[in-house]
């Protein structure tokens, strides 16, 4: 409102002066009357832009702030009321599968050195992810053999501490990661993404030699613990990690197919505790699209470049400052006042459309986001929501698969 006002100031002052030099008569001639004529004629250009400005400005505002009233009907605005309260120390697994992937990472250096063994330089470098591979023509990559196999069960047994851990931690009630925003949501760190990926790996590895063995029952537990980790991710509002949550849900499916294709028979609760792990959270798609539209709301806060927002996010910027506690580049906020109303209609563009798509998230009958029906203008918006209709698609695929997975494995706890 203060830079609203200014401007009204300015252009009010430059009005008043315009009229004082129009009253008086013009006593120049010649080069002298045309500078004086592209002189008014600059200042009243100056003046009715100012006021355009302004109203602009206002307009933007009370835009926003209706945007803002309705999205809050639909869920928080906010991250932070987004994210569940954090489990107790006791509950949550997630340090030891942090630590068992440390552990995943040094032994994966290790064996990429000249004096490591063959089978550590095969399973640490690439055989780790395949264990349930499918034999694709074309494919640069083929399904274990029985001598990788063996390789297999000779590389877990040297490294069942880290089994222990990450299947200790899987099995508490939570795997929750502390995500610290520090009130700047666009500079949110993931870290745990990579930890529960390698780990999800490593037992899948496991569950795959463990049917081999013909042990069934402990190789669905396995599976049962990569389900429940790709859980722990749903949590998390944000697009990556659901990307990766239903990525491990997908490996798990895999590793079901496999076994169940073989024959392999277990007790009916390892079917059921598996069912269990492979049910997908009902409000996920809606979840990801709220915090998307948390985390947009946030990228936008910034890029308006207000001066109060620009002295906050000094510190995470890097920014020199001055005695006086401003920043040493005030002058790099103050060019971006006149996009403030821009910025301001893009955000409350992309408030309506995200709210707007929560509540279909995963209607399969209706299109998530058409991009034709966002304005060309609002170039943020075009930019990031259209990419959202991928992770629906890969959403709705990894619901189906997980599904009928479940129906399956029902159909096989009945008969047993």
């Amino acid at each position: 409102m203060t830079g609203v006002l200014v401007a009204v100031g300015i252009a009010l002052a430059l009005v008043w002066i315009l009229i004082r030099f129009l009253r008086r008569p013009a006593s120049s001639s010649g080069w002298r009357l045309w500078c004086r004529r592209a002189g008014i004629g600059l200042a009243w250009a100056v003046a009715i832009l100012l006021v355009l400005w302004a109203g602009a400005d206002l307009w933007s505002r009370s835009l926003l702030e209706k945007e803002m009233e309705k999205a809050a009907q639909v869920g928080p605005l906010s991250f932070q009321q987004l994210l569940p309260p954090m489990p107790l120390a006791d509950e949550n697994g997630c340090s030891e599968l942090m630590r068992a992937s440390e552990l995943q990472a040094a032994r994966k250096q290790r064996a990429q050195a000249k004096d490591a063994s063959l089978e550590d330089r095969w399973f640490w470098n690439g055989g780790l992810s395949r264990a349930f591979t499918k034999n694709v023509k074309g494919a640069s990559y083929m399904p274990w053999n029985p001598k990788q196999i063996q390789d297999a069960r000779s590389v877990l047994d040297r490294n069942g501490e880290i089994l222990s851990l990450i299947r200790r931690g899987a099995d508490r009630p939570h795997l929750r990661y502390p995500l610290d925003t520090n009130g700047r949501l666009f500079d949110v760190r993931l870290p745990h993404l990579t930890y529960f990926r390698d780990t999800s790996r490593l037992l899948l590895a496991a569950a795959r030699v463990e049917a081999e063995e013909g042990r069934t029952d402990q190789a669905l537990q396995d599976l049962s613990r990569s389900a429940r980790i790709g859980r722990g991710l749903e949590e998390d509002p944000v697009v990556i990690s659901c990307m990766v949550s239903l990525a491990i849900r997908g490996l798990t499916c895999d590793g079901v197919d496999w076994i169940l294709k073989e024959g392999a028979k277990a007790s009916p609760e390892e079917f059921g505790g598996l069912s269990e792990a492979l049910r997908l959270d009902k409000d996920l798609g809606r979840l990801i699209l709220l915090g998307e539209r948390a985390s947009g709301m946030d990228c936008m806060e910034r890029l308006m470049g207000d001066l109060s927002q620009f002295r906050r996010l000094a510190p995470a910027l890097e920014l020199e400052e001055t005695e006086s506690g401003w920043p040493a580049s005030l002058g790099a906020a103050v060019s971006t006042a006149p996009g403030r109303p821009w910025m301001r209609w893009q955000e409350a563009v992309h408030l309506h459309v995200l709210s707007d798509m929560s509540q279909h998230a995963e209607d399969p009958a209706r299109e998530l986001v058409d991009p034709e029906e966002i304005p060309t203008l609002a170039i943020l918006p075009r930019l990031l929501i259209p990419a959202l209709n991928n992770v629906r698609t890969s959403l709705l695929r990894t619901r189906a698969r997980c599904d009928a997975t479940r129906w399956a494995l029902a159909v096989l706890q009945h008969k047993m």
